[in-house]
């Protein structure tokens, strides 16, 4: 894992999840996440982002170099997920159960953010980070809709509107109306703050 392996709330929440995924049978897991569990080899293969990373059962080690709390999103998906498919229908964070103070805050901050990340780039910029992400170029009502898949049965969605002559760009993250079948609250913004993260990652 690559970053904050000595933050302390960071490993009590690690420790919390592994406990969470204790005496769980990794072929359900596996069935209800949307992953591939490889019972010769003992690992999850877990797609996200446009990358595939592997976990190790029991222990749930990653083999490569990886964001520790996208680590621990994983681990929280890995045990959370009930099997329901993404019902590709966005919404707004603050429109998720529970989610009405702590999504509302959030949907706020994440169009900020944007708003920053797309005055420093171009739109030819843009659009090849989201690709980079692994991300999906979809129909919508805005200049530039994108479908990040952050995990199989939990998308991401931005819709970017770039500047014009009247208007500044701007841009909204949303979320599929099921993710609540994968992910708290919490969890969810903790998602939406990671990619606001590596999308200024630059390559």
């Amino acid at each position: 894992m690559a970053d904050n392996t000595n933050n302390r709330a960071f490993q009590n929440m690690r420790q919390d999840a592994l406990h969470m995924l204790e005496g769980k049978q990794p072929e359900l897991i596996a069935k209800r996440a949307g992953v591939i569990y490889d019972a010769e080899k003992q690992e999850f293969l877990v797609p996200s982002l446009g990358k595939k990373y592997r976990f190790s059962f029991p222990g749930y080690e990653e083999s490569e170099e990886m964001d520790t709390w996208h680590h621990l999103s994983v681990l929280h998906y890995l045990n959370l997920a009930d099997g329901t498919p993404a019902a590709e229908s966005p919404c707004s964070f603050g429109e998720l159960p529970d989610g009405l103070v702590r999504g509302g805050k959030f949907d706020r901050t994440a169009a900020e953010a944007l708003g920053r990340f797309l005055s420093r780039h171009t739109e030819a910029e843009v659009r090849a980070r989201v690709l980079e992400l692994g991300g999906e170029i979809i129909d919508g009502k805005a200049d530039l809709s994108v479908r990040l898949p952050y995990l199989p049965q939990y998308p991401v969605f931005i819709n970017i509107w770039f500047a014009d002559e009247e208007f500044p760009a701007s841009a909204r993250m949303l979320v599929d109306k099921n993710s609540w079948h994968n992910f708290t609250i919490e969890d969810a913004v903790t998602v939406g703050e990671y990619i606001l993260r590596v999308l200024e990652v630059e390559k």
